[in-house]
């Protein structure tokens, strides 16, 4: 009931920002243990791509910027406005790739492009592209990256934390 200072205002979002990253974490064994056991469940609603993009947006155009790299989204005016799917899974998708992104770009620019993939005139597929100028994977890695617990870097003093499962999963 009385005021934090400024110290314990700091401990307070440093104990909130590690619980936020162990929950992720957790949640991402848990989606990554359903996807190997064959127990992963779609959920279909109805949902809108520029609602998706609005919600990634909020959440990575301010640490692209702080880094001095612009976040850029197109999506095709072909694209139909409501959709149905499990838009929670494109989210986890969306937001995992750009994500990486964000993580691994220092300067330029890193853009998702969505558009539309048609078959016999209705929507069948929808093709994300990202593309960044970031430090990219060597091809001898490029496969690697998609196993579980695996990253680029694998060192202890690795620039960049994560758990490796985003791409995995």
């Amino acid at each position: 009931t009385t005021s934090l200072t400024a110290e314990q205002q700091e401990m307070v979002e440093l104990a909130k920002n590690a619980s936020e990253k162990l929950t992720t974490l957790l949640g991402e064994i848990i989606d990554l243990s359903k996807i190997e056991a064959g127990r992963i469940e779609f959920h279909g609603n109805d949902f809108t791509m520029q609602d998706l993009i609005s919600e990634l947006e909020m959440l990575f155009k301010h640490p692209a910027h702080e880094k001095g790299v612009k976040l850029l989204t197109y999506v095709s005016p072909d694209m139909p406005v409501s959709l149905y799917g499990d838009s929670s899974k494109l989210r986890q998708i969306l937001f995992n790739i750009v994500g990486n992104s964000v993580k691994y770009t220092e300067k330029g620019y890193i853009q998702l492009e969505i558009k539309p993939r048609m078959y016999e005139g209705a929507l069948d597929r929808i093709l994300l592209t990202v593309t960044d100028t970031g430090i990219g994977i060597p091809d001898d890695a490029q496969q690697a990256v998609f196993d579980k617990f695996t990253q680029v870097d694998n060192s202890f003093s690795r620039k960049f934390q994560g758990a490796g499962l985003g791409l995995p999963i």
